[in-house]
């Protein structure tokens, strides 16, 4: 799973993980006492975004995608995100 809050969700994410999984986070101390947990510093570069990129194209990284919503639709996207029931992220798209 990818923790891009910090704190203590990455503590309560390791209650809920398999144990062959893993926790990339984006947010917190550079080290974790639990090996399941890896820190990803993001540099928003396009070579660093690339890397990512190739990471979930090879597998490596995934993410759970629990819904797929217009930009239009965001009030209804936090409000689902605020119920604390969404299993995955919440995807927002913007229509050029």
């Amino acid at each position: 799973m990818v923790d891009l809050i910090g704190g203590d969700y990455t503590d309560r994410s390791l209650t809920v993980l398999r144990d062959t999984g893993q926790v990339v986070a984006a947010e917190g101390p550079a080290t974790h006492p639990d090996p399941r947990v890896r820190r990803l510093y993001v540099d928003p570069t396009t070579a660093a975004l690339d890397e990512l990129a190739a990471a979930v194209d090879g597998g490596e990284l995934s993410v759970d995608i629990a819904q797929i919503l217009p930009i239009t639709e965001l009030a209804a996207a936090h409000r689902r995100s605020e119920s604390g029931r969404v299993r995955g992220k919440i995807v927002l798209t913007a229509d050029r």
